[in-house]
């Protein structure tokens, strides 16, 4: 379950980045793009022209993409945290069995130990 989540934050996380990086180059006025706001309304901001590149749509736009990639980063460092709390919990619980085996070996043979010097 945890790895299933881990590998949807890192298809989100490659395409944010993909995003950011369309925007970045808008930005710097290298290229085109044509993005969506938050709210599913189609935002145009298209950069034909190298004087636009500060457009405060297209600023808000490569924030909302950094906030959304912080986001994504604090969930996947909480989702690490609980899977090496699983893993932990797995070897604890695998040794405690292991240990309470050997106690048992160890037990039946100090009986029979006992037996013998009977």
């Amino acid at each position: 379950m945890i790895q299933r989540q881990l590998e949807q934050v890192e298809e989100k996380q490659r395409q944010l980045e993909e995003r950011g990086v369309a925007v970045e180059k808008a930005l710097r006025g290298e290229a085109d793009y044509w993005g969506e706001s938050n709210d599913s309304e189609e935002l145009d901001l298209h950069l034909g022209v190298m004087g636009r590149q500060d457009d405060p749509a297209l600023m808000q736009q490569w924030f909302k993409l950094v906030q959304q990639k912080n986001c994504l980063m604090r969930y996947e460092s909480e989702l690490m945290i609980l899977w090496e709390r699983a893993v932990w919990s797995a070897i604890e619980t695998a040794s405690s069995v292991d240990l309470l085996g050997r106690n048992a070996i160890w037990s039946r043979s100090r009986v029979s130990r006992r037996m013998l010097l009977m």
